[in-house]
């Protein structure tokens, strides 16, 4: 039953509120019913990210109790908007609502939902078997989530797991994984996983309202919606990075475009547009710019890219210039009012607290090698090269062809280029914004290149008898480009130049000839056109690997069963060890199920979620202390574990499966057995679980211990 209340919570939370905001300001009336609903997902994120920053400014708190009547209250307004529509049209409700349904294109909306439904079976494969989100951002995502349900909404401090008292981290994601859990009951360890997995199979409804924002429709839209479904390698291992706030950053960022670009229509306030409706609208764009905001921070410049180019086109510059710059303005404004307490309270003091953490050997204030690499397999995996190659190929027709969003696109791929690497305009590569975090976000051009390839083909195919031709030789001379591209030193001989000079060529000869009327049916073209973009899906669908990296799994399912064992035969205040290896920028991150235990087995470990490196200084130096002294002593003496016990103030031991995998610095329960002041409690499924002998003198303790483990042997006297 958890999987069928977690659906139908999540089809509340993601599409109600969107589809009550866009039904009041018309937000959504110029799109087609995907991408409306593609509008109304987006949205969501920023809406309840908004909703929990002004509640707690107003000392409103949440339960599952508010929230089901937050949501409940959305369709009655829609309800009662419609019944007002009907009585101003002189129609039935029942009427008025036939004629909205029936005024949907099915025959473009069936292909889009299969598309998002086939995603969606493809991810939720992929996550089979798992228990929690993989990696360490599963972990700290799981417990943000875990703090809005303690603290009955937005959190103020990271108490109890992080020893810091101001919450600062970008939030629209565990807003959103909030709603979900307190509506559906599912408790955040599971809720964060699902949530994200559920994200990853909207991605193609994203991709068809970034197609419409950019002037990408049709054929070229569905491919471009149907490679991160079934092709691409990213999104969907996201997944084993537990990489879900940028996701839905990403998700979010076309809504928000796609509102500023209506927000920026007309002149200062429009032609035939009324005041309401101009503010209406930049009130609009200005709520899902101010939720990106509260979502991820690096997403943000990437929608800043776009917005200047919305607002300073290539083409058509001066016409209604002053207009669009007081929008934007205006725009910008109430955004920043929207979020200014969190900028104060949350960004600001974040950044504080990070200049005084600058001194501490954490590395944490400059960029590391690790952060910065992009390593080409994060593009060229699973036939990436051979998409990439064929996306550069479609932006380069689609530029030559004069169609405005194609040099839009790479306008902003351009820009983000050079945020991403500075060095060759004189500046600084910065953490804030690194390669790595543009790389794993490439899928959206990539995606939209492809499109564009396809769109320009079938529109040469299509035009006339005497451009068919043209479009079957580009075809092929394209596909061999990409496929023959595999080779780098290719591209230098002869046949590689001459190949690539022939498909320059026939894009020149073809593109005189692309405008005009279609000779044949459109109703068969698009007919052809869905059906192939169909066999596409299918084709990736059957090929596509699981995504998952069995490495970055944290939590496996046999440790649950120990965190049963510790719950039931550990005192509350049981502190436990726990392995830790480096992890990133100088933070250190636990490797088994001990690292979750404050989560599964509401029990303290010795080493908080990652988190901590931004802001427990005196954590920080503790964590590097107990890593030095691990890696200098070789061979550990039975002094030295006695010491890191009593530095962690640790009585209990937990070594899981993912200690397996000695690193160096890590400490194996063979050595733990061999240790004499520690009595084994547990062993089970690769988990050993130890009590230190002094702590066994204590009488609250004894008494709290109990027997030994249900179906694991206890040793020592």
């Amino acid at each position: 039953m958890d999987p069928i209340r977690f659906g139908l919570a999540a089809a509340f939370v993601l599409t109600a509120p969107g589809a009550l905001l866009a039904s009041w300001i018309g937000a959504t009336r110029r799109l087609t019913a995907v991408e409306a609903l593609a509008w109304c997902v987006g949205a969501a994120p920023a809406l309840w990210a908004l909703v929990f920053l002004w509640s707690r400014l107003v000392g409103l708190t949440w339960s599952r109790p508010t929230i089901l009547l937050l949501l409940a209250v959305c369709p009655v307004l829609l309800l009662l908007r419609a019944v007002r529509a009907a009585r101003g049209n002189r129609r039935p409700v029942a009427a008025t609502l036939a004629r909205r349904a029936t005024a949907v294109r099915w025959s473009a909306t069936l292909p889009a939902l299969l598309i998002v439904l086939t995603a969606g079976i493809l991810r939720f494969k992929d996550a089979r078997g798992l228990v929690a989100s993989p990696w360490v951002d599963g972990y700290h995502h799981t417990v943000i989530v875990q703090l809005f349900l303690d603290q009955d909404g937005l959190p103020r401090d990271y108490r109890p797991y992080v020893a810091a008292d101001r919450f600062d981290y970008h939030y629209g994601f565990h807003a959103l994984c909030a709603a979900i859990s307190w509506v559906s009951g599912v408790e955040p360890q599971r809720s964060v996983l699902w949530t994200g997995q559920l994200l990853i199979a909207m991605t193609p409804l994203a991709l068809l309202l970034l197609a419409r924002v950019v002037g990408l429709g049709g054929f070229g839209a569905l491919v471009a919606a149907a490679l991160p479904a079934a092709w691409l390698w990213f999104p969907a291992y996201y997944l084993s990075w537990g990489r879900y706030t940028q996701l839905t950053g990403l998700l979010l960022m076309p809504a928000a475009l796609w509102s500023l670009r209506r927000a920026l229509e007309g002149g200062a306030f429009g032609p035939g547009l009324c005041a309401r409706t101009t503010v209406l609208r930049a009130a609009t764009a200005a709520a899902l710019a101010a939720g990106l905001l509260l979502t991820h921070y690096r997403v943000m410049v990437f929608y800043g890219l776009g917005a200047l180019l919305l607002a300073f086109p290539l083409r058509g510059l001066l016409a209604g210039l002053p207009g669009r710059l007081l929008r934007l303005t205006g725009v910008a404004l109430l955004a920043l009012g929207m979020v200014a307490p969190w900028l104060w309270q949350g960004l600001g003091q974040s950044l504080v607290g990070f200049a005084h953490l600058a001194p501490l050997k954490t590395g944490l204030a400059q960029a590391t090698d690790a952060v910065q690499a992009a390593p080409a397999w994060i593009i060229t995996q699973h036939h990436g090269g051979f998409w990439l190659r064929l996306a550069a190929l479609g932006l380069l027709w689609a530029a030559l062809s004069r169609r405005r969003g194609a040099w839009a696109l790479l306008a902003w791929t351009a820009g983000a280029l050079a945020l991403a690497r500075p060095e060759p305009w004189g500046a600084a590569r910065s953490w804030a914004l690194p390669a790595f975090a543009l790389a794993i976000s490439w899928w959206l051009v990539l995606a939209i290149g492809c499109g564009w390839l396809a769109d320009q083909t079938s529109r040469l195919w299509w035009r006339s008898r005497r451009t068919a031709p043209w479009a079957g030789m580009l075809l092929v001379a394209y596909g061999a480009i990409a496929w023959l591209g595999r080779d780098a030193d290719w591209a230098s001989r002869p046949e590689g130049a001459a190949l690539v000079a022939a498909a320059l060529g026939l894009t020149l000869l073809g593109r005189p000839v692309e405008g005009g009327r279609a000779d044949g049916p459109a109703a068969t073209a698009g007919r052809v056109q869905t059906g192939l973009a169909l066999l596409l899906l299918a084709a990736g669908a059957a090929t596509m690997p699981g995504v998952l990296n069995d490495s970055t799994v944290i939590l496996r399912s046999a440790e649950l069963d120990a965190a049963s064992w510790i719950r039931a035969h550990t005192p509350q205040g049981a502190r436990f060890f726990i392995n830790q290896t480096a992890w990133n920028q100088g933070a250190y991150r636990g490797v088994d199920g001990g690292y979750w235990l404050p989560l599964t087995a509401g029990r303290t470990v010795s080493l908080p979620p990652a988190i901590y490196a931004l802001h427990d200084g005196a954590m920080v130096r503790a964590v590097q202390a107990r890593a030095e002294r691990l890696e200098a002593a070789e061979p550990l003496t039975d002094h030295d574990l006695g010491i890191l016990l009593d530095e962690a103030d640790a009585d209990w031991v937990y070594v899981g499966p993912g200690s397996a995998a000695l690193e160096r610095g890590m400490v194996s329960a063979e050595r733990w057995d061999r240790l004499a002041g520690l009595r084994l409690r547990y062993r089970r499924d690769g988990v050993s679980i130890y009590q230190r002998r002094q702590a066994l003198a204590a009488p609250a303790a004894s008494a709290a211990a109990g027997g030994p483990a249900t179906g694991g042997p206890a040793s020592g006297p």
